[in-house]
């Protein structure tokens, strides 16, 4: 992931660029396919190596995991830290590490 010739970097930096340097929001999130052919194209991912992709049961369950933790954090900036899928911390209300480490003890105990 981390290699500058990982598709994963190709596509995210393409999606970078658009969105930082040409100032493209890709319709304000409406033209999800142009989001994902910029980032496809780039990476040299066909799309129905995608489909096949996303459709995998490894896929399916990261999103519906993904899709449980949405709707408790519904993030709206960063940094967030979320957890156990029920609890989102004010990161900005711990003045330190240690005590954000605590908070997260404290909640996996619940």
């Amino acid at each position: 992931l981390l290699s500058d010739e990982s598709k994963f970097k190709k596509a995210k930096f393409a999606i970078y660029k658009a969105i930082h340097d040409k100032k493209d929001d890709f319709g304000g999130g409406s033209d999800k396919q142009r989001f994902i052919k910029t980032a496809l194209d780039t990476a040299g991912v066909s799309m129905s190596e995608y489909e096949a992709a996303l459709a995998s049961k490894k896929a399916q369950a990261l999103l519906a995991q993904w899709d449980a933790g949405y709707e408790v954090a519904v993030i709206s900036g960063v940094p967030a830290f979320v957890v156990s899928g029920k609890y989102l911390l004010n990161t900005a209300s711990f003045g330190s590490v240690d005590e954000m480490a605590a908070a997260v003890k404290e909640l996996l105990a619940k």
